[in-house]
């Protein structure tokens, strides 16, 4: 399979796992530069939200770290938006 065939598996593969609809792509593009601007403060809270949560930190902290999830869910955002990019 080549390069391109296996981007569009996994674009298909992300946009399913996360149950997004052709309309939801294009409600999305519409907000993209506020996803964009947005994304620290959103992941920021979200997981200042989490962490009050002792039996949720205990599961960060033993399989990963606050940090490293933080910059993951970043991308995540980012990554969601150039899925909806490719697919206007």
């Amino acid at each position: 399979m080549n390069v391109m065939a296996d981007h569009e598996k996994s674009r298909q593969t992300q946009v399913q796992y996360l149950a997004i609809s052709p309309e939801d792509l294009g409600i999305m593009a519409g907000y993209r530069d506020l996803f964009v601007r947005e994304a620290d403060r959103v992941v920021d809270y979200f997981y200042s939200h989490i962490l009050q949560f002792p039996h949720l930190k205990e599961i960060i902290e033993r399989h990963s770290n606050v940090d490293r999830l933080i910059q993951k869910n970043r991308e995540a955002i980012m990554k969601m938006q150039k899925i909806n990019d490719d697919n206007l």
